[in-house]
Formats: C-alpha cells, sequence, structure tokens
C-alpha cells in the first residue's frame, strides 16, 4: 500500500500596512511583489474575491506560493486628526539630548533651531521700536509691534503644526493618535484590534496550514493589539510576525507616557525601562522570550522579524520611526537593519515609504531580499 503524500502546505500572508497608505491596494501589490520572485520580469499572481464584513474590509491577491490580504482599516479610524499628537511631541522635543532617540535626534535639533531663531525675531522688533521711538508716536509703535508679534506667534503655531502633522511625520503622528488614552479613542481602537482578530478567525476556519501577519508602520501596534487577543483565544497557526519600520521602537516613550519633565532628567532612561518593565509583568504587554525560554507568550512558537533602514545618530536620512525592538521587547526578536536600498533608504523623511517601492532590487541586503527570505514561501 502506498504511503499518503503528506498535505500541501497552505499559506495565507495577512498585511497590515501603516495609515500613511489611506487607499486600499495603494501599496499593497509593491508588497506582494516583494514577497514573490519574479519570472522572467513578471509575477506571478492575480486577485481573488474575499469576505468582507462589517467589521474589516480586505483584498486578496493569490499566487502559487500564497494569499495575500490586505487588512485596510483607516476607515475606522474615527477620532481626531491630532488625538494625543500634542503630549507625544511635547515628551519628545521637552528632553535633553542624550534622552532623544537616536533617530529622531536630527529632526529633534531642526525643530529647537527653528524654535529659537523665531523667538530671536521678538528682542529684534522691541529693539527697532525703540530705536524708532524718537520719530514716531509711542502708541503707533506698540500697536504695531503687538500686530506683529501676533502675527508671529501665529505663525509660529502654523509652522510647528505643519512640522509636527505631515506626511514625513505620519507615522509618529498616527501612531499618537491610535495609542491616545482619551476616551473617544476607545471605540476606534477596539474596532479597528476587532477587525483583524476577525480576519485571521475567518483564515483559521479557511484550513490554512500556515498564517504570517506583516505590519509596517503603525500596523505593527495593531498587529500586536490583535496577535495578544488571539494568543488569549488559544488559537494559532502563525509561525511568524515580520514588522517593517516599526514605532514599536518609540514604545517606551508612547505607552509608558512618562511625565513632561522626566526627559530633562538624567534618570529619564532608567524610568522609561522601569515603566515598560512594569508594562511587561503586569501581562499589559507580551514580550518576545529568548529562544531557550518557554513562557505562556505568543512569542515562544512564533518567529518575530523586524526590519528597518538604519540611521546614524543624528541624521535625518533614513528612517526616523523603525529601528531595533530586542531590548524593549526581549532577545528572541530577530532585529535585522536593512542596508541596502541606496539611495532610497537614505531619504530624508520618505524613506519610511520606500520599503516595497522596490520589488525588481533583490540584491543581497535589499529590503525585497530581506523580506523574501523572512517569508520563507
Amino acid at each position: 500500500m502506498a504511503a499518503e503524500e503528506p498535505a500541501a502546505v497552505r499559506t495565507a500572508v495577512v498585511v497590515v500596512h501603516g495609515m500613511g497608505e489611506k487607499r486600499p491596494m495603494e501599496t499593497f501589490e509593491g508588497f506582494v511583489k516583494s514577497a514573490l520572485h519574479p519570472c522572467n520580469g513578471k509575477w506571478d499572481y492575480s486577485a481573488r474575491p474575499t469576505v468582507i464584513t462589517d467589521y474589516y474590509e480586505a483584498r486578496r491577491l493569490a499566487a502559487p506560493e500564497a494569499d495575500f490580504y490586505e487588512y485596510h482599516w483607516p476607515f475606522l479610524m474615527t477620532t481626531g486628526k491630532y488625538a494625543g499628537v500634542a503630549p507625544t511631541a511635547l515628551r519628545l522635543f521637552l528632553r535633553r539630548p542624550a534622552n532623544v532617540p537616536d533617530a529622531l535626534l536630527g529632526v529633534w535639533r531642526l525643530m529647537w533651531i527653528s524654535v529659537l531663531a523665531a523667538l530671536m525675531v521678538i528682542p529684534v522688533l522691541f529693539v527697532a521700536g525703540y530705536a524708532l521711538n524718537s520719530d514716531v508716536p509711542a502708541w503707533i509703535i506698540g500697536l504695531t509691534i503687538s500686530a506683529v508679534v501676533l502675527i508671529f506667534w501665529f505663525g509660529l503655531y502654523r509652522m510647528l503644526a505643519r512640522l509636527l502633522v505631515n506626511k514625513k511625520t505620519a507615522p509618529l503622528v498616527d501612531s499618537a493618535r491610535y495609542l491616545d488614552p482619551s476616551p473617544p479613542s476607545y471605540a476606534a481602537r477596539r474596532a479597528i484590534r476587532a477587525g483583524l482578530v476577525n480576519l485571521l478567525d475567518d483564515l483559521y476556519d479557511d484550513e490554512y496550514t500556515r498564517i504570517v501577519v506583516v505590519a509596517h508602520g503603525v500596523g505593527a501596534y495593531i498587529a500586536y493589539d490583535a496577535l495578544m487577543v488571539l494568543w488569549a483565544k488559544k488559537r494559532w497557526k502563525i509561525t511568524d510576525f515580520i514588522t517593517v519600520g516599526a514605532p514599536l521602537t518609540l514604545a517606551d516613550l508612547l505607552l509608558t507616557r512618562p511625565p513632561l519633565s522626566s526627559g530633562l532628567k538624567t534618570s529619564d532612561g532608567a524610568l522609561r525601562h522601569e515603566m515598560f518593565e512594569g508594562l511587561l509583568r503586569r501581562g499589559v504587554l507580551v514580550g518576545c522570550p529568548p529562544e531557550n525560554d518557554k513562557p505562556e507568550s505568543p512569542f515562544s512558537v512564533t518567529q518575530w522579524t523586524n526590519l528597518w533602514f538604519p540611521m546614524t545618530r543624528g541624521s535625518r536620512r533614513g528612517d526616523w520611526f523603525g529601528g531595533e525592538l530586542a531590548p524593549l521587547f526581549g532577545a528572541g526578536i530577530r532585529d535585522i537593519p536593512v542596508t541596502g536600498n541606496e539611495p532610497e533608504r537614505l531619504r530624508s523623511g520618505s524613506a519610511h515609504n520606500e520599503y516595497f517601492s522596490h520589488p525588481d532590487r533583490d540584491e543581497e541586503g535589499d529590503s525585497a531580499w530581506h523580506l523574501r527570505r523572512a517569508l520563507a514561501l
């Protein structure tokens, strides 16, 4: 009697994108091409219908190696555009240089130079007004200076708003918005997380033998939350969790929310570490244990791979919001800096959107090269 052939492995890859890609499929095909090897310069995949429910809206692209699903969630984000941004910005900029994360030091320095240069305009105005005092009535000087100062502060406010909330800072702004602790954010966060949980639940029931979750940008926070919920439900087929350009590297600031003045103290780093460890101990977060440990954690059975474009401390060239995660979340994470893709990975502020933009480049060290090795389709 002939031995039965082993069942074929059916793989589902779920992509949770960052909020910068607001339109469905806008970067999804770029990811699928980056995940697959082309044949004669062409990629073998096609669009297939998928289920759409009240909780999520997903797109599906099918290839011989795997089925790819895009979890599209921005329409569920109903909180204000600036929710949580102001406290997060203050925590990042009201700190001494030694307490600023490496990737943000260049932006931090540019911000303070701009603010201090603008503030220098005020004493110049008063000196100019005093010099004109002998020829111009005092009330005209006072009225003019008051109007100029008001215009100056309004312009400074607009400048800061544009510096803090724009396409380049979208990963940080969107993370602050998603993690905002105010009550109006609860419903949006719950709906977004539940949509991904429901999608993964449906994939479990669809007889896939392997599920891979890939998250980019703020999608890393969403996917991390959903995996925690799924682990509690004791349903598990997820073999790999891959984060790309993940702002999780700033989690000790964004999640612990230390006092605003702590960034000016030498003890800030120790305080953030202690608060983050407290979240892990209390089970609010789940860390990634070393490979030889097997605690009750989803990452004791799931390989967590983290990719990012590295930066030199103080530079503005590279991904401002990605970085290594093992120092925060545990030694079991496989951190891999992506050193290829030059010059795209060195673009100031826009490198965060370049991970899936060059699927045709597959040299050792490129983003597509690392992604294909991590997915192992």
